[in-house]
């Protein structure tokens, strides 16, 4: 009698949580608020306190002559590279120490992010940002990638496109690409006289001037380019380049006043350019490209001639 006195008297483990729940919400969404626990920020804020913590750690990382520990199982659950780094059977699966030949600051920024999920760009130099995207293109981040990309279009200046342009390229980022090269058709004669186009890589600069849309006077196109040679003195680069310009464009004036006293094109090259101005009919022209602009307007000094 006493014991079923007893189990009578004990209600159930859950019925006090139950009654919590009633008490707040009788509806189905009530009681599924109280079903599901939401947890994750505090989640987040303990992942991230081992973050170049040794507690608990397992590796370490030598960046720089500067030693980050970290925990294996931490990066392989973030990243294939890392997952076949530590645990598939390579020399470092068995390494405490492991020597990484990267950017110190990017690395650091990447740590953060795989601890904590979180970065903030803002915070930190153009030059560590695009660091960070190319470990983040390394190491298959591709989240991290696209997120790093989306803010540099959202950043894009007559300082930093030419260094946001290499990345793309060097990265196969196909969509940053194309929001430089957009960029820099609209600011064409403004690029070419600022000091970063000379700091373009050869593949950059070669995809730039390749392209219809990047309009200006075909003689401040080649300054820009001679000036490029200059910096950079690779013969096999510098031909390359010189020979995206398009000399017949120049008239015959500038060919013979600016580009023959450089020296930058051979006399064959010259005359064949001279040839092809005087004779061709279909020049490779250069026009200006304005995406959803509306130019048949009085801003354009647009006219009408035939028609209503």
């Amino acid at each position: 009698m006493s014991s079923q006195s007893h189990k009578m008297a004990g209600p159930h483990p859950l019925s006090a949580l139950t009654a919590a729940c009633n008490a707040s919400s009788v509806t189905k969404a009530g009681i599924a608020g109280c079903e599901e626990i939401e947890l994750t920020g505090r989640f987040s804020e303990q992942m991230a306190q081992l973050c170049m913590s040794y507690d608990y750690s397992d590796v370490t990382f030598i960046v720089e002559d500067e030693k980050l520990p970290a925990h294996r199982v931490i990066l392989a659950a973030r990243s294939e590279y890392f997952r076949a780094l530590l645990y598939g059977g390579l020399s470092e699966s068995t390494q405490h120490e492991i020597h990484l030949k990267i950017p110190l600051k990017a690395f650091k920024a990447l740590l953060k992010y795989i601890y904590s999920g979180s970065m903030s760009l803002s915070q930190m130099k153009e030059e560590n940002i695009l660091d960070t995207l190319g470990l983040a293109n390394q190491y298959g981040f591709t989240d991290l990638e696209m997120a790093i990309s989306d803010y540099l279009r959202q950043v894009l200046s007559l300082n930093n496109v030419c260094a946001i342009l290499d990345a793309a390229k060097l990265f196969g980022l196909e969509g940053l690409t194309n929001v430089c090269h957009s960029f820099l058709d609209r600011n064409a004669g403004e690029i070419l006289q600022h000091e970063t186009f000379r700091t373009l890589s050869e593949d950059s600069i070669c995809s730039l001037l390749l392209r219809d849309s990047f309009f200006a006077p075909e003689v401040q196109i080649f300054q820009a380019v001679y000036d490029w040679c200059k910096c950079n003195a690779d013969g096999r680069s510098v031909d390359n380049v010189v020979s995206k310009v398009r000399f017949s464009l120049m008239t015959l004036e500038q060919l013979l006043g600016v580009v023959r006293p450089s020296g930058i094109l051979d006399p064959d090259h010259l005359l064949d350019a001279i040839a092809e101005k005087t004779a061709s009919t279909q020049l490779p022209y250069r026009g200006a490209l304005w995406p959803e602009e509306n130019v048949a307007c009085n801003k354009f000094s647009s006219k009408t001639i035939q028609g209503e």
